[in-house]
């Protein structure tokens, strides 16, 4: 798999048996379904950036190198809203701003390349895993539906038999459009009141799955 080809991407796996364990309280920072009145899902689906690697990072350092080089300023909300996006659905928003001082093309190229090491550390996932769904294979974008939708479709489980993990609003969005539980695991971007399930991190989330 190409690493150019990775926005958006979801990484899919079913579950396997597991050994219950005692699990301690939720922390301050956790909303968590109570494991007791909850099914173990039969897959779990996980984004890619801002997740499983750090990318977002990567790719906010890697703007603003960019940006800098062709004297051009994006700010952090520009930034922000960029996050659990395809680069593709970005493109009109900074065309709009940045147009004048660089072409789409040349800025996307850049930052393809910055992450392209850090994408490449996670290849050796995807041997573990029984599907994936890349960005560039749907119609539209996160919120939209479609990237779950073709998860749990090249999964063969069904969406309300799956847990989706996910970092970015957009994200959490497109997941529960497409009928799956969600739980934030917040990277860049935190969580606001809305968001129903929250986990600091995703060995907070392999406890819960294993209590």
């Amino acid at each position: 798999m190409s690493a150019r080809r990775t926005r958006n991407l979801q990484t899919s796996c079913r579950r396997r048996p597991h050994h219950r364990r005692e699990r301690g309280p939720l922390t301050n920072f956790e909303r968590l379904p109570d494991r007791h009145n909850t099914l173990v899902p039969d897959a779990v689906v996980f984004d890619l950036d801002g997740l499983m690697i750090d990318t977002e990072r990567l790719d906010w350092q890697a703007a603003k190198a960019v940006g800098a080089a062709y004297h051009i300023d994006l700010d952090d909300d520009f930034l922000r809203r960029t996050i659990g996006r395809r680069l593709v659905d970005v493109q009109p928003e900074f065309e709009r701003r940045f147009a004048h001082a660089v072409g789409w093309d040349d800025f996307a190229r850049e930052i393809r390349a910055w992450r392209e090491e850090a994408v490449a550390r996670v290849g050796a996932l995807f041997g573990r895993m029984h599907a994936a769904a890349i960005g560039d294979d749907v119609a539209e974008g996160k919120p939209a539906p479609d990237i779950y939708l073709l998860a749990v479709k090249r999964l063969g489980v069904p969406a309300d038999r799956c847990l989706a993990l996910e970092d970015s609003l957009p994200g959490v969005e497109s997941a529960e459009r497409a009928g799956l539980t969600v739980i934030m695991v917040p990277d860049l971007v935190p969580p606001h009141g809305g968001i129903r399930y929250v986990c600091p991190s995703l060995l907070g989330v392999r406890d819960w799955l294993a209590a």
